[in-house]
């Protein structure tokens, strides 16, 4: 069988193993192109279009002859079994050919796992040094050279991350130093390997590390490396120094425990960040506003799908709402790199939509777009709108199809429009608005009655009803809340809403296993929504990993720093179990719903750390909140997956004046 390598430059071998030279170019491309899809026909005018393309037809067609007679001189006796010609297409055949990027995609796509023998055949770009100058030819070498790059450099992102987890530092730092030689632009990877030599003790490597950093990032951008490669330059030259490190412990549990901006919960830099600001109204009936509202919640939603970028929630950039805004001043409240702004008018069956995304330190325009689709198009516009951005976007942001979304559009748009107008109504958190929404959602399932979207956000409102008190009968609320999640999902096993929701219900009724399934399937379709991230923190903490459920919190609330007081006593949770009283008092004390749960929790962190008076005042605040509280009954209600967490509680609670039975 006949050996061609592609990737890293051309090379040829026979059956017998010896190179095979072919001195002419065109009879090398020829066989690049045919070999990326052996097995696959092409038309020979295609061919002789992509290798001649400055030649009239005739001409193009008589010098594709004469390339293939000089391959077949070249390969002797067996060139016809390389290139089979089937009246007017040629293919190279798969079975007499092997191929090294055949084997390297599927290698690195295998359902079993990746092959790390297969991200090896990746020895350079594709073709790496031919230049052939035909136009055609040049476009399709760059497209596939790139395509290929973007497959290397997520294979040795994903080995980087298995072996560093593994605690393999060599494999590691090769995989590390490979995705450089891809993309030396990477600050992410140049921290990355800074760490490995720190923790083998290699200070001075690490350092130069950072300077080879700071360095291309100069040459290349004009800029110096992020806060957080400087932080870490610092700490590996205080260890190679021997000079102590001078943030106290109170520090880090202040940060972890009020982190009131964006910047200070970023965790590596690494991820592009951006900020979708609410579209603007352009209709004549303000009333419309609800579907601008609606239109840039969708837009969130589908560019949180990208799990490479950050995505600031809605409940965030909405505070800009009718509001004019600098691009500079969004960047440092919500810590991104790019601003999204547009205007939506809708008339009758028509929608036109402008947007811009605006890189936000410069204020400097990177993309922009208009958009005129009739109503019944307005998902279609979307999914161009979410490709066309994360096409400009830097870093390997994945396929766009595999991350669109995988539900569908309702029949009637109707509907659409009345579950936008229900979303709007339930973010106001008002009885009444609580009550229009669950309206409005009744109506959408009325003419859409196969809407799972519709039945999954009907699920959250009752929920909010119930956890809110705006509706009798919580009984009721809770069975119907559970009926709707359920039929969400029966419709849409892909609902991202009716997962989180489920969850929700699986934690209250202490069916842990059931809530991680739904969380984690809730987060694999989209990553960036902060209540689910939240809800992993919850999670984590209760199944017994509480420290793990600081970061996961804190991340959600870097991705909705406006929402940060709704999970501050989850933070406070994650924080007292993990021994962290004071910050943990300080958490509860944000919450917006401080409830009798939170005084408790509170009372036991300020024994621990001896402040008896602030003890006994939040104590007194829970009888007041909850006669009849004791810690038994409380502890017995909650969630945990091991007694050891529920005794660890326990002996919290039981410092302090609170009744024990």
């Amino acid at each position: 069988m006949y050996q061609l390598r592609l990737l890293g430059g051309f090379a040829l071998y026979g059956g017998d193993g010896a190179p095979i030279a072919l001195s002419s170019k065109k009879a090398v491309a020829l066989l690049a192109y045919l070999g990326h899809r052996p097995g696959q026909p092409v038309s020979r005018s295609k061919i002789a279009a992509l290798l001649w393309s400055e030649r009239s037809e005739e001409q193009a067609r008589s010098s594709l002859r004469q390339t293939l007679s000089v391959l077949r001189k070249a390969l002797e006796a067996g060139g016809d079994g390389i290139i089979i010609s089937s009246g007017q297409d040629l293919a190279m055949d798969d079975r007499a050919v092997r191929v090294d990027i055949i084997d390297f995609e599927s290698g690195i796509g295998a359902a079993g796992g990746m092959d790390p023998a297969a991200v090896d055949l990746y020895r350079g770009p594709f073709l790496d040094g031919f230049d052939l100058r035909e136009g055609m030819f040049e476009d399709w070498l760059r497209g596939e050279r790139a395509r290929l790059s973007d497959c290397a450099a997520r294979a040795f992102a994903q080995l980087l991350q298995q072996s560093q987890s593994r605690g393999e530092d060599g494999a590691a730092l090769d995989y590390a130093t490979r995705l450089l030689a891809l993309d030396p632009l990477r600050e992410d990877i140049h921290r990355a390997v800074m760490r490995l030599h720190q923790q083998q003790g290699r200070w001075n490597e690490a350092l130069r590390q950072y300077q080879d950093c700071r360095a291309i990032l100069n040459a290349e951008l004009g800029i110096d490396p992020e806060d957080v490669t400087r932080a870490l330059k610092d700490e590996i030259q205080r260890q190679r120094d021997g000079t102590p490190v001078p943030a106290t412990e109170a520090d880090e549990r202040r940060q972890l425990a009020a982190p009131r901006t964006a910047a200070s919960l970023r965790q590596d830099g690494s991820q592009p960040a951006i900020a979708v600001m609410p579209f603007e109204n352009l209709g004549n009936d303000p009333a419309q506003s609800y579907f601008a509202d609606g239109i840039t919640e969708d837009i969130i939603t589908e560019l949180s799908r990208f799990p490479e970028l950050i995505v600031i929630a809605r409940n965030s950039t909405f505070s800009y709402k009718d509001r004019t805004f600098d691009p500079q001043e969004v960047g440092a409240e919500f810590d991104v790199q790019y601003v999204l702004k547009g205007r939506v008018r809708k008339s009758g069956n028509q929608v036109r939509l402008t947007a811009q995304l605006l890189e936000a330190h410069s204020g400097k325009h990177i993309w922009a777009e208009r958009y005129d689709r009739e109503f019944a198009d307005l998902f279609a516009l979307q999914d161009e709108l979410t490709r066309g951005i994360v096409a400009v976007l830097p870093g390997r942001v994945e396929n766009f199809e595999a991350r669109k979304a995988t539900h569908k559009p309702p029949g009637d748009m109707a509907a659409y429009e009345l579950l936008i107008a229900g979303k709007i109504h339930h973010h106001r958190f008002t009885q009444e608005d609580c009550t229009i929404a669950l309206d409005l959602l009744d109506r959408a399932i009325g003419k859409e009655p196969g809407y799972a979207a519709a039945y999954a956000w009907k699920a959250c409102v009752l929920g909010q009803a119930l956890a809110r008190g705006y509706l009798p009968d919580p009984t009721a609320l809770f069975k119907g809340s559970v009926k709707a999640v359920g039929m969400a999902l029966r419709l849409d096993e892909n609902e991202v809403e009716a997962h989180r929701v489920q969850a929700e219900i699986a934690i209250v009724t202490k069916r842990l296993d059931a809530a991680v399934q739904h969380n984690e399937r809730a987060l694999s379709l989209n990553p960036n929504d902060p209540r689910l991230v939240a809800q992993k923190g919850e999670l984590l903490t209760r199944l017994g990993r509480a420290p793990e459920g600081v970061q996961w919190i804190n991340m959600a609330i870097r991705l909705d720093p406006y929402s940060w007081s709704h999970w501050a006593h989850l933070l406070g949770a994650a924080l007292m179990l993990s021994d962290r009283y004071e910050a943990a008092a300080e958490a509860y004390l944000q919450s917006a719903r401080p409830r009798f749960s939170h005084h408790a929790d509170i009372a036991g962190c300020y024994a621990k750390l001896g402040l008896a008076s602030e003890a006994a005042h939040h104590a007194a605040l829970v009888l007041e909140l909850k006669p009849g509280f004791t810690i038994s009954k409380y502890i017995a209600d909650l969630a945990y997956r091991h007694d050891r967490e529920r005794e660890h509680h326990r002996e919290i609670l039981r410092a302090a004046p609170l009744p024990p039975e």
